[in-house]
């Protein structure tokens, strides 16, 4: 969906069982070589959902860069707090309000200390965790607003 709206997708499916710090390093190292083949951060944007949003923390953790931009699909669990976290970057999160899984990454972000601009939206499609399963329009919209650099300002 992405990629039809005109964006530039690296993507793969991780492995079932995938350790999400060791899969955190990998992406760390694309993005690394993306800044210095000369990509510009604000034109950088990682897109995790589920656990895929818990390795973009890791990954907005690792390279403590201001300009790049984060969406945290349905990722924002207690259970994140066992981790040491820190959120920098353009941060968006977006969560379903009937997720029984996740919810609101508000009480993370107000502790981070690398965040320059931050928004949260909660959906009310009614499916929950089950948001991140296809490419809603309810959430697809709002990503590429932020993936937008000349939006993202």
């Amino acid at each position: 969906a992405l990629k039809n709206k005109g964006f530039t997708v690296i993507s793969e499916a991780r492995k079932r069982n995938t350790h999400a710090g060791q899969y955190a390093r990998k992406v760390t190292a694309q993005v690394k070589r993306l800044l210095q083949e000369g990509v510009p951060p604000a034109q950088i944007t990682l897109v995790g959902a589920s656990k895929g949003a818990l390795i973009a923390m890791f990954v907005s953790t690792a390279l403590q860069n201001k300009e790049i931009n984060f969406v945290f699909l349905a990722g924002c669990a207690e259970g994140i707090r066992r981790f040491d976290i820190n959120f920098y970057g353009n941060i968006l999160s977006i969560y379903d309000e009937n997720d029984q899984l996740v919810g609101s990454c508000r009480k993370f972000s107000e502790i981070s200390t690398g965040i320059k601009k931050y928004k949260e939206i909660m959906l009310k499609v009614g499916t929950g965790h089950g948001i991140i399963y296809e490419p809603l329009k309810e959430w697809i919209d709002p990503v590429v607003a932020w993936a937008n650099p000349e939006k993202n300002k």
